[in-house]
């Protein structure tokens, strides 16, 4: 077809060629209709080609294909890119509700440790707290390390950890915390803990029994001479377990404490209207506890719920509360609560120095005779 172009330059010299010879004018009359019109189709495909070629330069970066943000499913296949350094958030909230299609309206692809690093260091003075649904800690304690990254959090509270006796504590520790675990005895998968940071005084207050199908583990936190209570819940989705009785086991303890946070999966989609969600809704009132929300905290590609929730018992005090999209770890959403915790503080003491140098021993003598020792 690049070739056949040129036989149009040669089409006059074969119809002079035919005037010279009338007796080769028939059969050479096929091979000049042959030829040109092989000639204006090679002229004609060339045309389209070039068009086509324009078509791909110009028209598709205009018009992108369906689906191509990223994902976590195609970061995995690519082994340059892994999945736990995407999040997708706007101005306005910090992360986008939405599932992994990430239909943000301005989407802006930001590594999770740099957003947790950020949102620490834009609330100073605060104890941050993050929460994370692991299913399965030992699988995903190598995404945590790096989601945590160099930022200054304080506690993290994990739910369904499926942590057994024969897992040493070792294998799933994170430098500069300490871990206080509590694992499901009874079958597989399930159980809580909690990470504080190193120097962070603890007492555990209280745990759930082995044959109780809602999971809990509640420490009382000493910062100074201050104190606070934070709560690792994690309710399965089945057998079915009423909330209420959250409230008998919180009852005993929440109003010791001016902080008080549950965290954790309760598998209690708050969004929808239904008995479970009015169930846990009287339970906060009972308890004069407040439960955040900051959207979906569990995204699939087609249905997304907020079933991860903190429940505060004073919402003063909470000054940033965020959802950061965690795929590398599970489809639940990673929640940061920073909150502001008043240090206690020590009263002033006043030291009297006595004049020891001018000192009668003799009378010192008498005094010290007359005591009972």
């Amino acid at each position: 077809y690049l070739i056949l172009p040129f036989g149009i330059l040669f089409l006059p010299f074969l119809s002079s060629a035919f005037s010279y010879f009338p007796s080769l004018s028939i059969p050479y009359s096929y091979l000049y209709s042959t030829l040109l019109i092989l000639s204006y189709c090679s002229v004609l495909f060339l045309v389209v080609a070039c068009l086509f070629l324009v078509a791909l330069v110009v028209w598709v970066p205009i018009f992108p294909m369906e689906g191509s943000f990223v994902s976590s499913s195609l970061l995995r296949l690519s082994p340059s890119l892994d999945d736990s350094f995407v999040t997708c958030s706007d101005a306005s909230s910090g992360a986008c509700p939405d599932s992994f299609a990430l239909n943000c309206d301005a989407p802006t692809f930001i590594p999770v440790d740099s957003q947790l690093d950020y949102e620490i260091k834009s609330h100073p003075s605060t104890f941050p707290i993050l929460y994370f649904n692991a299913q399965s800690l030992p699988c995903h304690v190598e995404d945590i390390r790096y989601y945590l990254g160099s930022s200054d959090v304080q506690a993290i509270v994990v739910s369904e950890t499926w942590l057994k006796k024969s897992i040493n504590s070792s294998s799933v520790a994170l430098p500069g915390f300490q871990l206080i675990r509590h694992d499901r005895t009874r079958k597989n998968s399930g159980g809580v803990a909690i990470y504080l940071h190193d120097g962070i005084g603890y007492k555990v207050l209280c745990k759930s029994p082995n044959d109780s199908v809602l999971e809990y583990l509640i420490i009382e936190v000493r910062l100074g001479r201050s104190s606070f209570l934070l709560c690792a819940l994690y309710k399965p989705p089945s057998p079915p377990c009423d909330i209420t009785a959250l409230e008998s086991v919180l009852s005993n303890f929440v109003y010791k404490y001016d902080n008080c946070i549950v965290a954790g999966d309760f598998n209690i989609n708050i969004s929808a209207d239904n008995h479970s969600a009015k169930n846990l809704m009287n339970v906060c009132t009972a308890l004069g506890l407040t439960l955040m929300n900051a959207g979906p905290t569990h995204v699939l590609r087609d249905s997304s719920t907020t079933i991860d929730h903190f429940l505060v018992k004073n919402s003063e005090c909470v000054k940033s509360y965020k959802t950061f999209l965690t795929p590398a770890v599970s489809h639940h959403r990673a929640i940061l609560c920073c909150l502001k915790v008043d240090k206690f503080k020590l009263k002033p003491r006043f030291i009297f120095p006595r004049a020891l140098k001018n000192v009668d021993l003799k009378i010192v003598e008498e005094a010290a005779s007359c005591l009972q020792w």
